[in-house]
């Protein structure tokens, strides 16, 4: 990964030497078969490729509390070591125009789950005479959906008594088991109920809709 500054030394020595400079951005937090598909799509289309990495805190801004996954280090390393990507650059702007703005690519490559007229820098693009193109995305695949996969609550737990949420009284002392990801479910249904499994040293598992199986 290489500052802005560095960036544009390149592109002013790939220009000279005639060649065409594509740029594309994500996030990019856990690389999967999609992004790989559409990284060969874009470097198919230029000669050299840039991809615009969003910031930890841009990607935070974009997808949420938790994410993302891997820091902004990881997943330009990643990046970095694909054949199909040559220059990797870190933005911390909600959007990539900066960068666009700066590099000037010839060629812009989004995935066709946008609208032309949603793409950033499009129109900045197209007017110094690039284009914008719009490449298939690789169906099934997606790094919310692998994060789901990864964190799938069906865990089979002992539930020995039932809490209030907030005041802690015990409501419930029946003893049985159910699963960690019905639990969550009702929990966040707003009931305001904490369900405890008990530890051999006294203390006690609590299963929430904010924390899974956290000790208290």
């Amino acid at each position: 990964m290489i500052d802005l500054d560095s960036a544009i030394q390149h592109t002013a020595r790939w220009r000279q030497r005639g060649l065409t400079i594509g740029f594309t951005n994500g996030c990019f937090d856990l690389l999967h078969p999609g992004h790989v598909s559409l990284l060969a799509q874009a470097r198919a289309a230029c000669d050299r490729l840039i991809v615009g990495l969003n910031s930890d805190a841009s990607t935070r801004r974009l997808k949420g509390e938790g994410r993302p996954i891997q820091p902004e280090a990881s997943r330009a390393a990643v990046l970095a070591s694909l054949a199909n990507v040559d220059l990797v650059v870190a933005f911390d702007e909600d959007t990539p125009l900066k960068l666009i703005e700066a590099l000037r690519p010839d060629v812009l490559v989004k995935g066709a789950d946008y609208a032309r007229d949603e793409v950033v820098g499009a129109e900045l693009v197209e007017r110094r005479g690039g284009k914008l193109i719009l490449v298939e995305l690789a169906p099934g695949h997606s790094t919310s959906g692998t994060i789901g996969l990864c964190t799938k609550e069906d865990t089979l737990i002992e539930i020995w008594f039932v809490q209030d949420y907030l005041s802690g009284k015990v409501l419930e002392n029946k003893h049985y088991s159910e699963k960690v990801e019905a639990v969550n479910a009702r929990n966040r249904l707003g009931y305001g109920l904490v369900k405890c499994h008990r530890l051999q040293n006294g203390g006690v598992i609590k299963v929430d809709g904010t924390r899974r199986m956290a000790d208290i």
